[in-house]
Protein backbone atom coordinates (compact mmCIF):
# COMPACT_ATOMS: atom_id res chain seq x y z
CA UNK A 1 0.00 0.00 0.00
CA UNK A 2 1.03 3.46 -0.96
CA UNK A 3 1.13 6.00 1.40
CA UNK A 4 0.33 10.06 -0.03
CA UNK A 5 -0.35 13.15 2.03
CA UNK A 6 -2.77 15.76 1.11
CA UNK A 7 -0.74 17.96 0.52
CA UNK A 8 1.44 15.77 -2.14
CA UNK A 9 -2.24 15.21 -3.60
CA UNK A 10 -2.92 19.03 -4.02
CA UNK A 11 -2.72 20.56 -6.81
CA UNK A 12 -2.58 17.36 -9.16
CA UNK A 13 -3.85 17.34 -12.57
CA UNK A 14 -7.39 15.67 -12.65
CA UNK A 15 -8.49 13.70 -15.89
CA UNK A 16 -11.63 12.71 -16.70
CA UNK A 17 -12.79 9.41 -17.92
CA UNK A 18 -13.32 10.99 -21.57
CA UNK A 19 -9.45 11.87 -21.28
CA UNK A 20 -9.98 15.96 -20.67
CA UNK A 21 -7.51 17.70 -17.75
CA UNK A 22 -11.10 19.38 -16.13
CA UNK A 23 -9.39 20.81 -13.23
CA UNK A 24 -6.86 20.17 -9.82
CA UNK A 25 -7.36 18.63 -6.46
CA UNK A 26 -7.92 21.29 -4.16
CA UNK A 27 -8.50 18.87 -1.44
CA UNK A 28 -8.85 15.56 0.13
CA UNK A 29 -11.96 14.78 2.45
CA UNK A 30 -12.21 11.83 4.84
CA UNK A 31 -15.41 9.84 6.24
CA UNK A 32 -16.06 7.91 9.20
CA UNK A 33 -17.98 5.17 9.93
CA UNK A 34 -18.23 1.69 11.67
CA UNK A 35 -15.74 0.60 9.94
CA UNK A 36 -13.04 3.41 10.17
CA UNK A 37 -11.95 6.16 8.38
CA UNK A 38 -11.31 6.56 4.70
CA UNK A 39 -10.95 8.42 1.58
CA UNK A 40 -14.58 9.54 0.73
CA UNK A 41 -12.93 11.65 -2.36
CA UNK A 42 -11.73 14.97 -3.75
CA UNK A 43 -12.40 18.78 -3.79
CA UNK A 44 -12.35 19.30 -7.48
CA UNK A 45 -11.23 22.89 -8.25
CA UNK A 46 -12.27 23.36 -12.22
CA UNK A 47 -10.59 24.84 -15.14
CA UNK A 48 -12.83 28.25 -16.00
CA UNK A 49 -13.70 26.75 -19.10
CA UNK A 50 -15.08 23.54 -18.06
CA UNK A 51 -17.03 25.32 -14.97
CA UNK A 52 -18.54 27.44 -17.47
CA UNK A 53 -19.46 24.28 -20.21
CA UNK A 54 -21.01 22.63 -16.88
CA UNK A 55 -22.80 25.66 -15.54
CA UNK A 56 -21.58 25.71 -12.44
CA UNK A 57 -20.79 29.19 -10.62
CA UNK A 58 -17.44 30.91 -10.68
CA UNK A 59 -15.98 34.11 -10.20
CA UNK A 60 -13.07 36.22 -11.15
CA UNK A 61 -11.93 35.49 -7.75
CA UNK A 62 -13.07 32.10 -6.98
CA UNK A 63 -12.92 28.88 -9.02
CA UNK A 64 -15.89 26.49 -9.16
CA UNK A 65 -15.69 23.51 -7.11
CA UNK A 66 -17.35 20.10 -7.67
CA UNK A 67 -16.67 17.35 -4.56
CA UNK A 68 -16.01 13.41 -6.54
CA UNK A 69 -17.00 10.66 -4.47
CA UNK A 70 -14.33 8.11 -3.92
CA UNK A 71 -16.14 5.90 -6.29
CA UNK A 72 -15.40 8.22 -9.00
CA UNK A 73 -11.12 7.81 -8.26
CA UNK A 74 -9.95 5.70 -10.69
CA UNK A 75 -6.13 6.14 -9.54
CA UNK A 76 -3.67 8.67 -8.08
CA UNK A 77 -0.34 9.18 -9.94
CA UNK A 78 1.20 12.35 -11.27
CA UNK A 79 -2.36 12.50 -11.76
CA UNK A 80 -5.70 12.05 -10.44
CA UNK A 81 -7.61 10.09 -12.99
CA UNK A 82 -11.23 9.42 -13.02
CA UNK A 83 -13.65 7.08 -13.94
CA UNK A 84 -16.51 9.27 -15.06
CA UNK A 85 -16.97 11.89 -17.31
CA UNK A 86 -17.23 15.05 -14.83
CA UNK A 87 -20.89 15.90 -17.04
CA UNK A 88 -21.86 12.89 -15.38
CA UNK A 89 -21.08 13.86 -12.09
CA UNK A 90 -22.78 17.23 -12.23
CA UNK A 91 -25.92 15.86 -13.80
CA UNK A 92 -26.25 13.18 -11.23
CA UNK A 93 -25.66 14.68 -8.23
CA UNK A 94 -29.21 15.26 -6.37
CA UNK A 95 -30.26 19.15 -6.20
CA UNK A 96 -29.35 21.23 -2.83
CA UNK A 97 -32.05 21.06 0.41
CA UNK A 98 -33.46 24.51 -0.31
CA UNK A 99 -32.90 25.81 3.27
CA UNK A 100 -35.17 25.50 6.10
CA UNK A 101 -37.84 28.31 6.51
CA UNK A 102 -37.68 30.04 10.08
CA UNK A 103 -40.80 30.61 12.17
Amino acid sequence: MRISYEEQVRGRTVIDGGGRSVGVVEALYLESGSGGVKIGGIRLKLRAEVADQLGIERSTFHAGMVDVPAEALQAFGDAVVLNVDIGSLIHEAPPPSPPAELH
